[in-house]
């Protein structure tokens, strides 16, 4: 068989053309090695400038705010030591999603990993982390009680801190619980996280802080989500409105006025507990039958004293949230949260509502995305 062109391609003599021929024959080999040269030495470069963070942080949440990791650097990095010498420091944010269902098995794998230092997590992780004494008590940071903490003074939820409104922070859902790592003290990374982490609980915005809170009364249960959204919704209502003030509600109980069979009921128990509710400044939310009892006793304010408009009936007390509705607008009863709420609960404020909670139940009242 005679064989064709290229296969009679002669060998030229010398390094040229051992060059050439080295390139006809095997020019693929030498293109593949020399891109995984080029990703090898890539690689390395990464690795040598790679540095260890200095601060590390697991966020078990819904929503990843891993874009926020610049802006903690800037308002907290102060309190934390650049533990490498690289100039910078390095913040860790990692995420698990709750919904995942990876989650659970990496989060027992960070259980015996103990990768991170301070966890901002949903109540399910918290008390995993309670029971498996994985966490340092705040008082052992702070040298005194905290008030507000959660199981037994291991963490708090980041609404009764001030740093839920600051920059990064902001991201966060603030129903989430800040906690920090079991460690040894004389670990310079757990040093530092707890040093980081101890920032965080005392920082103070210079900013009035304002709290409002808001109580449902009535035979729904609602899931925490739903507890959760309505809170956001309050917050962006309130910060349109006056943004150099911060709303944070706290939702302090929901009392569910139903017996074993279903039916709604108000018997004396409820009624100690509407009272008990009723104190202090306020926003109600609220079934027919406590609307009654808290305004036939005199626990409720006026709304025309409070500038706010009626319903168009007698009542003035309150209005239904049916009665907030807005043709072709989007108002409160349909916003996250509020829009699975009965809508002929009345809502109300309690008779010492003022300042700021009082603002909060007329835009409340008023709103609309317009």
């Amino acid at each position: 068989m005679e064989l064709n062109n290229t296969d009679k391609k002669e060998r030229k003599k010398g390094f040229k053309g051992f060059a050439e021929n080295l390139w006809f024959y095997y020019k693929w080999h030498i293109l593949i090695g020399a891109f995984v040269l080029l990703f090898l030495s890539i690689a390395t470069v990464q690795c040598m400038k790679k540095s260890d963070p200095d601060i590390t942080v697991l966020h078990i949440g819904l929503v990843d705010v891993g874009a926020s990791r610049d802006s903690i650097v800037a308002d907290f990095g102060y309190s934390a030591t650049d533990l490498d010498g690289n100039g910078e420091i390095d913040l860790s944010l990692a995420f698990f999603n709750v919904n995942d269902t990876t989650t659970p098995t990496r989060f027992n794998t960070e259980l015996m990993a103990g990768e991170h230092q301070i966890y901002i997590v949903n109540d399910e992780y918290f008390d995993k982390l309670l029971v498996s004494k994985a966490l340092t008590p705040i008082k052992d940071v702070l040298g005194y009680e905290l008030e507000n903490t959660e199981g037994n003074g291991y963490g708090i939820k980041l609404k009764h801190l001030d740093i839920a409104e600051t920059r990064g922070f902001k991201e966060f859902d603030r129903n989430l619980v800040l906690c920090l790592r079991a460690g040894d003290a004389n670990d310079k990374l757990h040093k530092n996280n707890r040093n980081f982490f101890k920032t965080l609980l005392k920082y103070e915005n210079e900013n009035e802080r304002v709290t409002v809170d808001l109580v449902c009364i009535g035979n729904q249960s609602l899931y925490k989500d739903t507890v959760y959204s309505m809170e956001y919704s309050v917050y962006n209502i309130g910060r349109e409105y006056d943004r150099e003030h911060v709303a944070v509600m706290n939702y302090e109980e929901q009392k569910i006025l139903t017996n074993s069979q279903g039916v709604s009921v108000f018997g004396k128990e409820e009624q100690t507990a509407a009272l008990e509710l009723a104190k202090g400044s306020k926003i109600l939310i609220v079934s027919e039958e406590v609307f009654v009892y808290l305004r036939d006793g005199g626990k409720l304010a006026s709304f025309e004293a409070l500038g706010i408009e009626t319903d168009g009936s007698d009542e003035k007390f309150g209005r239904k949230l049916s009665s907030l509705a807005v043709d072709d607008t989007t108002d409160l009863t349909e916003v996250p949260g509020f829009k699975y709420l009965d809508k002929e609960l009345y809502i109300c404020g309690t008779a010492d509502i003022e300042g700021y909670t009082a603002d909060m139940l007329k835009y409340m009242t008023e709103w609309t995305e317009d």
